[in-house]
């Protein structure tokens, strides 16, 4: 797991009821982490370049000073990881501007920082304008989502309804179809300058959840039913709804996206090899897992060699296991690869038990 990925504690039944186990430390991938796993941005990879030639060109004077001070690989880092600090930016915004519209929904109060509060202030006449404009109905804030079935979760920004249909109209302006008003629906909330074209499987990944935690003290409970979902996109300039139809075809693309994460991550290794060398038919010491590569280094340096399983058969497992970092443990791990030739080292006979002396009383 990477530091950018999201896993949730799953879903078990105990004593009747559905519960999220924390206790036996099996974790589901998050909607968003399926998506970072499959999904292809070719744009993204663009602007990352384009990030990363911007700062260095702003700020030529000071990585020339760092390059001359003997801090070459810094500097590198540095602009390397320019669209990295402006991503976590843009995010820590958006939980700010998330968290004042779920209090105002609430008819809550929330706390903010300076800092925190700089980052909102320009977002609520933007906000205001949207709640004042479509009168929503909240249903819930923050819940987490699971899907019992095919065994991922998320995070569900808020549950709403509107007084009014929203119609889905594509790009050439054909309506594709309408969510009724009064219907549930799943909104994200998105604040960046655009929206990725993962957003919407991401709202049909909510929506195919099974399972609701409203986190509001009350248990699991089954999802309800909604009609469709949105993304909100709220920029300090104004916001639209983009609505998202579950359809049949959006909802088979989803089930194919979970199965394809765990072949990515998971299936593929009970078919894929590592990279091998051979040598006289021998595989090479410094490819194999368990054959730590600092004691691979100095085999291949004895007198003689020592490079393959070959090789390390004649070696003995006496003088393998006289290698420094070499216990019970690695010893046994080498007989193993030495089968996979059908090679063997011979097992040393169980030390006899020494007899106790006792003493004999005078």
């Amino acid at each position: 797991m990477s530091d950018d990925e999201h896993w949730y504690p799953a879903l078990s039944w105990s004593d009747g009821a559905l519960r999220v186990d924390v206790e036996s430390g099996v974790v589901w991938p998050s909607v968003t982490t399926i998506l970072g796993e499959i999904c292809s941005k070719p744009a993204l990879r663009g602007w990352t370049g384009r990030e990363a030639a911007k700062f260095a060109l702003g700020n030529t004077t000071t990585l020339a000073g760092m390059v001359e001070g003997d801090q070459y690989d810094d500097a590198v880092r540095l602009v390397a990881e320019a669209s990295t600090r402006i991503a976590e930016d843009a995010a820590e915004t958006g939980v700010q501007v998330h968290r004042w519209l779920e209090a105002h929904l609430k008819g809550e109060h929330a706390d903010f920082t300076d800092e925190q509060w700089d980052r909102v202030e320009p977002f609520i006449p933007t906000l205001v304008d949207f709640l004042e404009r479509t009168r929503p109905t909240l249903v819930w804030a923050e819940a987490t989502v699971y899907n019992l079935q095919v065994e991922y979760a998320g995070t569900s920004d808020i549950g709403l309804t509107f007084p009014f249909p929203l119609a889905v109209i594509d790009k050439s302006g054909r309506l594709l179809g309408t969510i009724p008003a009064g219907v549930l629906v799943v909104v994200d909330l998105k604040t960046g300058k655009s929206i990725w074209p993962d957003a919407y499987h991401q709202i049909i990944g909510y929506l195919e959840c099974t399972h609701l935690d409203p986190k509001n003290g009350n248990p699991v409970m089954p999802m309800p039913r909604a009609g469709g979902g949105v993304v909100l996109h709220a920029t300090p300039a104004g916001w639209r709804l983009h609505p998202v139809l579950p359809t049949p075809s959006m909802r088979r693309a989803w089930r194919h996206a979970r199965a394809w994460f765990d072949t990515v991550r998971t299936h593929h290794t009970a078919a894929a090899g590592i990279g091998l060398q051979a040598d006289g038919g021998s595989l090479l010491l410094e490819d194999l897992p368990g054959i730590p590569a600092a004691v691979a280094a100095a085999l291949a340096w004895a007198d003689p060699p020592v490079r393959t399983l070959a090789e390390l058969e004649a070696f003995g497992p006496e003088a393998y296991g006289a290698q420094p970092g070499i216990g019970p443990k690695r010893l046994e791990k080498a007989r193993g690869l030495l089968a996979l030739e059908g090679r063997t080292w011979p097992v040393a006979a169980p030390a006899p038990a020494r007899a106790r002396r006792r003493k004999v009383a005078a």
